[in-house]
């Protein structure tokens, strides 16, 4: 019996959540965050059309260093290894005519 092969990863995601409300100033805090963006990222990357292939890190960040944080004070930032997913059979391939 062949064993499979996760596939490398070839990029890293990077996802990130603002933080709502009064910044996170404990660790129990910050711990809890982080499980609700653990859970959520594989959502998020399939999404992107990305498939997580290990562990990821997590941490608390200044919104400020995250475009589209809309003014969050804090954001909680994952990155993990991923690979993207195949293209989608819909897509225009260029030089193909359709008729």
């Amino acid at each position: 019996m062949s064993k499979r092969k996760k596939p490398a990863p070839t990029h890293t995601i990077q996802a990130f959540w603002p933080v709502i409300g009064a910044p996170v100033t404990t660790i129990d805090e910050c711990e809890e965050l982080l499980t609700d963006a653990v859970n959520d990222l594989n959502a998020v990357a399939l999404r992107h059309r990305a498939h997580i292939t290990g562990p990821g890190k997590g941490y608390l960040a200044p919104g400020r260093d995250f475009p589209g944080a809309h003014g969050a004070r804090q954001v909680i930032v994952i990155e993990a290894p991923a690979t993207p997913m195949p293209p989608r059979g819909y897509h225009h391939t260029p030089g193909r005519n359709i008729t």
